[in-house]
């Protein structure tokens, strides 16, 4: 048996050293953040107490076809219905990795678990800012979604999360969706699924 635990960024909470390294001792400032950090508690100590092989794989904002929640999801729902208002600045900085590129980092963590329960992040080492997600992606839309911000930050929401992934790749990973790609591929999927 092995144990793979598909954690979070969220345990970093505000760490403002960029790109965000696993050596950071974890600091989560949301209840979601804490919940992953103890769950990770819990895996290593399952790890040691019982020799079961364990790997945790922090993951910074997972997106692509399918997904029914989160940015992506609320930006198609709001450049199809023509109100491209979205909540915070636009300028958090997040690491986007497509669920493709998550699947293989998560098998790697299978293959290279242990009992001292290796943490790798999952992301693909680059920033890009809300406002220039959501911006590619209405454009995708219609040239004349422009989004808006709130500029009200939301409580326990870090400003920065980039990944620091030499750890994933010295198991042989690297990110193969371009976001630019990734994102077209989401806004073909939700086109189709919703017919819009």
């Amino acid at each position: 048996m092995r144990i793979v635990y598909p954690s979070s960024a969220a345990v970093y909470g505000a760490a403002t050293v960029l790109p965000l390294s696993e050596a950071i001792p974890p600091n989560p400032i949301s209840p979601y953040g804490l919940h992953k950090r103890i769950v990770e508690d819990l895996c290593g100590y399952y790890s040691a107490r019982w020799n079961v092989p364990a790997a945790l794989v922090r993951f910074f904002s997972l997106y692509g076809e399918g997904l029914r929640k989160q940015l992506l999801w609320d930006a198609c729902n709001k450049a199809r219905d023509g109100a491209f208002t979205f909540f915070g600045t636009g300028n958090e900085l997040r690491d986007w990795l497509h669920v493709s590129d998550a699947a293989e980092l998560f098998l790697l963590a299978a293959e290279n678990a242990g009992v001292h329960c290796p943490v790798v992040n999952g992301g693909t080492g680059t920033g890009h800012t809300v406002r220039d997600i959501v911006t590619q992606t209405g454009l995708l839309w219609s040239p004349q979604a422009v989004p808006e911000f709130s500029k009200i930050s939301k409580p326990g929401d870090p400003c920065h999360l980039v990944a620091n992934i030499r750890n994933a790749q010295s198991w042989g990973f690297t990110p193969k969706v371009e976001l630019a790609s990734g994102l077209a591929a989401y806004v073909r999927w939700f086109r189709k699924e919703f017919h819009s």
